[in-house]
């Protein structure tokens, strides 16, 4: 395991904080309150690094939740 990396995540309107050794890549699944969020792009600047994402498109009004 490496080093721990401090990462924003950008979930809409909402950012959340996390400690991380790897950093997700555009296209990895990430979970926030219960729901599957898709990265869809990674920055990383001055500021550090942003981890935007969006929700997937489903079929209908289906939305894949995770695991509790």
């Amino acid at each position: 395991m490496g080093e721990l990396r401090r990462i924003t995540f950008h979930f809409g309107i909402e950012l959340e904080v996390r400690y991380l050794s790897e950093v997700p890549a555009a296209g990895d699944l990430v979970t926030h309150q219960r729901a599957l969020w898709v990265v869809s792009r990674v920055t990383d600047d001055t500021v550090g690094i942003a981890v935007i994402c969006e929700l997937p498109r489903s079929n209908g009004d289906h939305v894949e939740t995770a695991a509790a």
